[in-house]
């Protein structure tokens, strides 16, 4: 048998969520309009749980994240440098070709 719609009390105690944030995202987790009443089936909540999980990332996300900003960076004609290894140490080697330090 499948298991009963949640309320929205329940929703929030099994997210750890105050009542006004699950109906106010409650379109993001999915529910049920039974005449004035919301529900929540439970396998709804569960994966809006999982599509919110974050973990570690892998170090290839990382670089690609980080490309990613320095590209939008570059996009507003911001002259902030990105501050990558490479990239300094790029800097570094041609400070030496020259003869100076940073």
């Amino acid at each position: 048998m499948a298991e009963a719609l949640l309320r929205p009390e329940q929703v929030a105690e099994r997210l750890g969520m105050s009542l006004s944030w699950v109906y106010g995202n409650k379109q993001s987790i999915g529910y049920l309009q039974l005449g004035n009443a919301v529900r929540f089936e439970p396998e709804m909540v569960e994966e809006y749980a999982r599509r919110c999980r974050r973990g570690p990332q892998q170090k290839e996300d990382r670089k690609w994240d980080t490309q990613s900003r320095t590209e939008k960076i570059a996009a507003r004609g911001s002259f902030a440098a990105p501050s990558t290894a490479s990239v300094l140490n790029e800097l570094f080697k041609q400070k030496e070709k020259q003869g100076s330090t940073l």
